[in-house]
């Protein structure tokens, strides 16, 4: 029922109008001037209704957002099925007294259901602790409604208990599990570390560093980066010599050039 609808009125009518509205329709279809309509009764009704509610801000800013979600509705086809896009666990092995976080989205659905722990918006996340479960693995669903289509799609999750795996299963798990925290409460010591190290074979090893030779050629600056201890100075020179014979044209000398660089570089890392 659209009260604005029913009083003639456009969505942003004021106060004004909507009285006057309302005075209007309230004589057109009131019962005592109408013997011979048979709804009469029920139209004064509803304009009485709709006068009532748009009348007061408060109920107005109700109704209004209710009708837009009607709106949306009406709009979508009632033929497309929910779909559950994305269903993951934080972790899918888990020890007494865990806490394991499930991520979810779903497209086309408006009521969504995580069973055993309830009703979940249709996209979000939920953050549950598992006691200790009488079986494994522990299966955790979810159930995407559409109220428009009255479908459904659901997909579920199994979630293991550790200790109720196979001994080499289980010591391998716990096993990761305490490296793993090992690592997060002493990741920047680590890091520290390896830090430190690389520095130290870096000034160790100075031969594993490069050198940056610098050279003009008409007016161009070029520089070639090859390992410290590579001697090809010599060799170098001579190959600019013989460049500048053969190339007369200053462009050209640029590409040539811009290739002996390059060559060199390959040549001597």
């Amino acid at each position: 029922m659209n009260y604005y609808q029913i009083l003639g009125i456009n969505y942003d009518a004021g106060p004004e109008e909507i009285r006057r509205a309302y005075r209007v329709q309230a004589l057109r279809y009131h019962p005592d001037r109408n013997p011979d309509l048979p709804n009469a009764e029920k139209l004064f009704r509803e304009i009485s209704q709709a006068y009532q509610t748009l009348k007061d801000p408060v109920k107005r800013v109700d109704y209004d957002a209710m009708l837009q979600l009607s709106l949306i509705r009406a709009r979508q086809k009632p033929d497309i099925a929910p779909k559950i896009t994305l269903f993951i666990a934080s972790s899918y092995y888990v020890l007494p007294s865990d806490i394991v976080e499930f991520f979810w989205q779903t497209s086309h659905a408006d009521i969504a259901y995580l069973y055993p722990f309830g009703m979940v918006p249709p996209t979000g996340r939920k953050k549950i602790k598992l006691n200790k479960f009488n079986r494994s693995p522990f299966k955790v669903s979810l159930t995407a409604y559409s109220s428009i289509s009255m479908k459904k799609h659901s997909a579920e999750i199994l979630i293991y208990d550790v200790m109720k795996l196979p001994r080499n299963q289980k010591q391998k798990i716990i096993w990761n599990r305490r490296i793993d925290k090992i690592y997060r409460h002493y990741k920047v010591i680590l890091g520290l570390i390896v830090f430190v190290v690389i520095g130290v074979l870096t000034f160790t090893y100075p031969n594993y560093a490069n050198k940056s030779t610098q050279i003009v050629v008409n007016d161009v600056s070029y520089q070639i980066i090859t390992k410290e201890n590579s001697n090809f100075e010599q060799e170098l020179q001579d190959s600019i010599k013989n460049l500048i014979l053969v190339e007369q044209d200053p462009y050209e000398l640029k590409i040539r050039m811009n290739e002996l660089v390059m060559f060199f570089e390959s040549k001597y890392q």
